[in-house]
């Protein structure tokens, strides 16, 4: 069931849990330490609330609580809520995700805190359908949004449901880091690419599913893969591929995105897992390879501390000697 447009107003619900609009309401103190600022969003599942921790100094953190919406039952929701908190502490701390901080809670309503992004979503930075990114400003995001993914494939997750709403930035600086948030559909499977996954199969965006997520087949990272490989089409076309059909080659919607730029995202939205990359990685790696022509002058001008301004790669992630070496430094040049 695809999730819902994200809304400040009231949401319609159904009965078996308190309205979070009314039991987080400004200036609540849930937990006796995390005081409500704001509002802000409503999702397919949840209300999302700006916080602030008064156990340590005010620091600001988001709090996130489910409704019974009409798209789901009470028990439903309060075991897909659970499951979400569960995969988060299950994950631990792997770079590139929203850590989870706290969970609770405060007159019925259960919630969970987890850290304030203040530089907003990757849909808060395309705005409007058509408006687009340019390569330089995909590769500021890309590669640390594929290694995200591959650590947690490698914990045995599948995300499913990658898009621009869930990536968000650790600031609104030009050197902000991205993180990858909103686990609330992610599904353990058995690893390898024969992973079977059971339940809520085709719950996520449809704009971004891999055409196995939207048959209800078992899926894999790969599936991530072409999420994430949609997400960059979005970002350079105006708009996601079509979900039905052959997508239009990216090479014709942006002449501007280098050739071997623009091949390494169609192969990650290729309709069969198998003709995909790899990895999540490998993706990023091929896409950010294909600037180097993009701007040749790159290395001959990058500013001194260069390698300081660089998004480090997660630790065992899969690397390729001084290519990869290249890539980080041409990520840092783009991004300045």
């Amino acid at each position: 069931m695809q999730a819902q447009p994200i809304s400040r107003g009231r949401v319609e619900l159904a009965a078996g849990l308190p309205n979070p609009q009314d039991v987080f309401e400004e200036g609540t103190l849930a937990k006796g330490r995390y005081r409500v600022v704001r509002q802000l969003g409503a999702g397919g599942m949840a209300v999302v609330f700006l916080v602030c921790d008064e156990e340590l100094d005010g620091r600001q953190a988001v709090l996130k609580s489910p409704f019974a919406g009409p798209a789901f039952r009470a028990d439903d929701l309060r075991k897909r809520f659970s499951e979400e908190i569960a995969s988060l502490i299950s994950l631990g701390h792997v770079e590139g995700v929203v850590d989870i901080l706290d969970r609770g809670e405060h007159d019925g309503a259960p919630f969970y805190i987890a850290q304030w992004m203040g530089g907003g979503s990757l849909q808060d930075k395309l705005g409007p359908a058509g408006s687009r990114q340019s390569p330089g400003e995909v590769a500021a995001w890309i590669l640390p949004i594929a290694q995200a993914l591959d650590d947690v494939h490698e914990r045995n997750f599948v995300h499913r449901d990658v898009k621009p709403d869930n990536i968000l930035f650790t600031s609104r600086s030009e050197r902000a880091r991205p993180r990858l948030a909103d686990f609330g559909i992610a599904r353990v499977f058995s690893g390898g690419t024969s992973g079977v996954t059971t339940g809520y199969t085709k719950i996520g965006t449809q704009a971004y599913w891999a055409p196995e997520q939207e048959a209800g087949l078992p899926l894999d990272g790969r599936a991530d893969q072409f999420s994430l490989a949609a997400t960059a089409y979005r970002a350079l076309a105006g708009r996601p591929p079509a979900t039905r059909g052959i997508p239009d080659p990216l090479s014709e919607l942006a002449p501007s995105v280098p050739s071997p730029s623009a091949a390494a995202v169609q192969r990650g939205i290729q309709a069969k897992p198998e003709d995909r990359f790899a990895t999540c990685t490998a993706l990023a790696e091929a896409f950010l390879a294909g600037l180097e022509n993009y701007l040749p002058e790159a290395t001959e001008l990058a500013p001194t501390g260069l390698a300081e301004l660089a998004i480090e790669p997660t630790s065992g992630a899969p690397t390729s000697g001084s290519r990869t070496v290249w890539i980080v430094a041409l990520i840092a040049f783009l991004a300045v």
